[in-house]
């Protein structure tokens, strides 16, 4: 995540994914946990799914956009308040 010590592995099985904490530089106990859930691709750029907010406790809906090769936007509402959140792509063979 752009700005933050996260890394979110993000796999598909079949036409569903769901992202999993990689590592966490500031909180290492949170790796392996589930971050995005129910994952299903709208078109080539964009994707629904569901992103859990730590700070409420739960999920919500999210909608994520490619923007170039190595951006994902991750649009989220929580109540009224919007957020955009910047997902740097890497490869982390």
């Amino acid at each position: 995540m752009s700005g933050k010590p996260v890394w979110i592995e993000i796999s598909f099985d079949q036409d569903r994914g769901a992202g999993h904490i990689y590592r966490n530089d500031k909180n290492p106990s949170a790796v392996g946990q589930l971050l995005l859930s129910e994952i299903i691709q709208n078109d080539n750029k964009n994707w629904e799914g569901c992103i859990y907010v730590s700070q409420v406790g739960r999920t919500h809906l999210m909608l994520m956009e490619l923007t170039n090769p190595d951006l994902i936007h991750v649009r989220l509402w929580v109540g009224f308040i919007e957020r955009t959140i910047r997902l740097n792509i890497m490869d982390h063979q």
